[in-house]
């Protein structure tokens, strides 16, 4: 027999800043994530740092050339993963 226990997860987000991210696999919403709670943890946001600079992003070296099928086809099993361990 499974008991499956009901979660509640309550999150707080701001559409301020307009990025589908979070702390570890919490993302999906319409602005970033600043504080998520799930009973027993809360993780909260205490800074941004937020650049209108320049980002200099460095050339990867080992990484691996994919379609945008691919792409999708490997995020969508990512996330998957990402909820089977919620």
């Amino acid at each position: 027999m499974i008991d499956k226990k009901e979660i509640i997860i309550t999150a707080w987000f701001t559409p301020d800043i307009p990025f589908s991210n979070g702390p570890g696999p919490f993302h999906g919403l319409p602005g970033l994530i600043l504080s998520i709670d799930d009973g027993n943890t809360t993780l909260l946001c205490t800074e941004v740092n937020i650049s209108d600079g320049e980002v200099e992003i460095n050339e990867l070296s080992n990484g691996k050339e994919i379609s945008s099928q691919e792409f999708t086809e490997l995020k969508k099993l990512k996330d998957k993963e990402k909820r089977r361990r919620l």
